[in-house]
């Protein structure tokens, strides 16, 4: 009966009608859009980049042919300067944040830095990031994967307590059976207690041996996307889908997935050409196991619905159920390109290789011609075989050290140069040979002079250097302003997971008992905190430039620091401060990361205390002068006052003085006249 079941048919083989229609339409979207020209065509190129990056893209093996390999040490030159070291990362609140909360979101800050560049340097993010630039360089895109996981496994230990629990429960168990009356009970009791057991044990079985963020480095031709997308730039923010092909063995798929659709494609090699066999596996059973044949996985990740479907071809049906990923970012795909040169109006970047291969064939041409003619240019002698014997010609071609060479076949009076001279081939032009111009064309492309490598083929002006090198200092930091903003985009995806997915207990093991995790969304975290990547911090450091500006900043940061500590002694906190502020802001304008805190002495309680106690007297005598000099300004007022009512009323009393003699003068002019102007009394 158990051989009938394990021989009856997976029910998932069959799966409902519209389940079928649905998968077989998008699996159909992805293989025509896989074997489109467009796709092909990039396929093809990036195949024969990764030939010329490898050295194998001639297919003869001829003796005396010049095969240097020169886009490798560009590609691994330009991977050097692109890249040297994990970036430093700059957390900080944003000016949506409220003045009272700003020194909490800044230790919040702090932690997730911590946190995330833990989660960094625990995958070797630095290794991945070299292998996507070089695969910029070769195949145009490097795709890098993030995705958060939790890795289960089973603990031995617990298990094996597990097995022997529940063999001892059968043994009760058989034993209840067959027991009397009065060992029922014991028994029963040991029974319930072996369950419970066995139930703590099955959670403790599974445990989480590893946790945190999974960078991976896929393939580039293994990520397809839709065709609704004209540029690299709006891959992740248009595409209708992006598939991620993975291929697994048949004994893979089943332990990653639990199962194999029968009527899955097998194949004979990974990647198969257009002439590559597609057999089943009954048609291979006779030269080769099953188990090492090969599958072909879609994980297609669909932006209409936000949900991953996994689909294997040969298939109509999905390998495991369609689900929603959880946790995600505010962008749903998990996947960044890095790119260096797009093309405008098309999706597909130009690489690095595609634009050298002519010029290194060139080379490598110019140089197997020139080392043909030297070879042919090799002196060589002629006899006159009538008149020399073979004797002669053999002392004349390789006498011994010193040896006086006696001829006996050569007639007298018959001069050796008319029977035995040396003849050279053609001359040599080196001008015919030379690769300048070649250089100058890989130069334009690569923007990389003679200095740049180490070397010097040509003596150049100083004008000619300094233009060169500036040339080369804009490339560089174009090249790394275009890796950190594609780490940014990592970082700042890495964040919006480690935000759901990390606790609190977790976020202060990383970063300390300090740790501040605040319990909200991530839309909300990120609209108070700003990630940015210190500029040109993935670079590899100039030592001498950077110690020359330290060289140069040292002894204004020491006496502006000096500065502020007497200022703080005296009490003149409130100029301290701004001078602290003017000194940071400069700092970050030279993109300096100095924290000031850590440079200013912290004065003690004591210290604190007094400094506030003289404030204070200061402050009160300042008050008590400034009453004082108020009280004396009103004093003066007062008496400018009354000097002045004084004044007035003098001047008032002067003219009202005036005006009265004015007025009897004219009272007694009036009574003079009217008394001569009367008759007398009769």
């Amino acid at each position: 009966m158990a051989q009938d079941e394990a021989r009856s048919p997976d029910p998932r083989n069959h799966p409902p009608r519209e389940e079928a229609a649905f998968a077989k339409e998008l699996l159909e979207d992805v293989v025509t859009r896989r074997d489109s020209k467009e796709f092909k065509e990039f396929r093809k190129q990036l195949k024969r980049n990764r030939q010329y990056v490898e050295g194998r893209q001639y297919e003869d093996d001829e003796e005396g042919l010049v095969r240097a390999n020169l886009i490798h040490a560009e590609i691994k030159k330009a991977v050097n300067e692109s890249y040297a070291k994990d970036p430093e990362v700059d957390i900080s609140p944003t000016e949506a944040v409220d003045r009272g909360e700003y020194e909490q979101w800044k230790a919040f800050g702090k932690t997730l830095e911590l946190v995330l560049m833990e989660n960094v340097r625990s995958f070797n993010l630095k290794k991945r990031a070299k292998r996507a630039i070089r695969a910029a360089d070769t195949t145009g895109f490097g795709w890098l994967k993030v995705i958060y996981q939790r890795d289960i496994e089973e603990d031995p230990v617990v298990v094996r307590r597990l097995r022997d629990s529940q063999d001892d429960l059968k043994r009760l168990e058989s034993l209840l059976e067959a027991a009397e009356d009065e060992q029922r009970a014991d028994l029963e009791a040991r029974i319930v207690e072996l369950r419970e057991q066995i139930a703590s044990l099955e959670e403790e079985a599974e445990v989480v041996r590893r946790e945190g963020l999974v960078f991976s480095l896929r393939p580039t031709e293994c990520i397809i996307f839709s065709d609704d997308v004209d540029a690299p730039e709006e891959i992740c923010d248009q595409a209708s889908w992006i598939a991620d092909e993975i291929w697994m063995t048949v004994e893979q798929c089943r332990i990653r997935f639990g199962w194999v659709p029968e009527k899955a494609t097998r194949y004979t090699e990974r990647m198969p050409g257009e002439d590559a066999s597609q057999q089943t596996a009954t048609e291979q059973q006779d030269k080769r196991r099953d188990d090492r044949l090969l599958v072909r996985i879609y994980e297609v990740w669909r932006a209409v619905d936000s949900r991953i479907y996994t689909l294997v071809e040969g298939f109509d049906g999905f390998l495991r159920p369609p689900f929603t990923p959880k946790p995600v970012g505010d962008r749903f795909y998990g996947f960044f390109p890095l790119f260096f040169d797009p093309i405008d109006g098309s999706p597909f970047p130009l690489p690095l290789v595609t634009q050298l291969r002519e010029l290194q064939d060139e080379h490598n041409t110019a140089r197997t011609n020139f080392r043909e003619h030297r070879e042919r240019n090799i002196p060589f002698n002629i006899a006159q075989g009538r008149i020399l014997s073979s004797r002669d010609v053999t002392r004349l071609t390789n006498p011994a050290f010193m040896e006086t060479v006696v001829l006996e076949s050569l007639p007298e009076n018959t001069p050796l140069e008319q029977v035995f001279h040396e003849v050279r081939g053609p001359a040599i032009d080196p001008a015919v040979y030379t690769t300048d111009h070649i250089r100058e064309d890989w130069e334009r492309i690569t923007h990389r002079g003679d200095a740049a490598r180490g070397t010097i083929a040509r003596a150049k002006t100083a004008t000619e250097a300094e233009i060169l090198q500036q040339n080369l200092i804009v490339d560089t930091t174009e090249r790394q302003d275009v890796v950190e903003e594609w780490l940014k985009e990592v970082f700042i995806y890495s964040a919006e997971l480690l935000l759901q997915e990390v606790t609190v207990d977790q976020a202060r093991r990383i970063a300390g008992p300090d740790a501040v995790w605040p319990n909200l969304r991530k839309d909300e975290v990120f609209s108070l905190v700003r990630l940015e990547i210190r500029a040109g911090s993935t670079g590899k450091p100039n030592r001498q430039s950077e110690l020359q500006k330290w060289l140069q900043m040292l002894p204004e940061l020491r006496d502006t620091l000096m500065t502020i500590v007497e200022m703080e002694g005296s009490g003149r906190t409130r100029e301290a401060e701004v001078l602290t502020k003017l000194l940071r802001i400069s700092l970050e304008r030279f993109d300096e990361r100095l924290d000031l805190d850590a440079l200013l002495p912290e004065p003690d309680e004591e210290e604190q205390a007094q400094q506030q106690m003289q404030q204070q007297q200061m402050l009160m005598e300042q008050q008590r002068q400034a009453a004082i000099q108020l009280r004396d300004l009103l004093s003066q007022i007062a008496n400018r006052d009354a000097d002045t009512m004084k004044k007035l009323a003098e001047a008032e009393a002067k003219e009202i003085g005036t005006q009265i003699d004015q007025y009897l003068k004219l009272t007694q002019a009036l009574i003079g006249s009217a008394g001569q102007s009367t008759p007398p009394m009769q």
